[in-house]
């Protein structure tokens, strides 16, 4: 009984591990994500491009399970399970 529960929960931790794997977010999903929100809080500065420029200046770095993107080492998104929280 306690192999089979054992075995049980390190199937478990490795789908898990698979699942946040593959629903990683891209380097795209940031630079979209950053966009949005720049283009959601300073509109006018969106329509001269800045939110573009801004996106392609981030470092996208991803440890497999979730990624993060830093612009002069300092964190601006955080990616996990396809979805991208960016720092205010």
């Amino acid at each position: 009984m306690r192999r089979i529960a054992s075995l049980l929960k390190l199937v478990a931790v490795l789908l898990v591990g698979l699942i946040l794997a593959i629903t990683n977010p891209s380097r795209e999903r940031h630079q979209q994500a950053i966009r949005d929100e720049i283009t959601h809080d300073h509109p006018i500065a969106s329509l001269l491009g800045v939110a573009r420029i801004a996106s392609s200046l981030t470092e996208y770095h991803s440890l497999g399970l979730f990624s993060y993107t830093t612009v002069d080492r300092e964190l601006v998104s955080i990616g996990v399970c396809g979805y991208v929280w960016v720092k205010n």
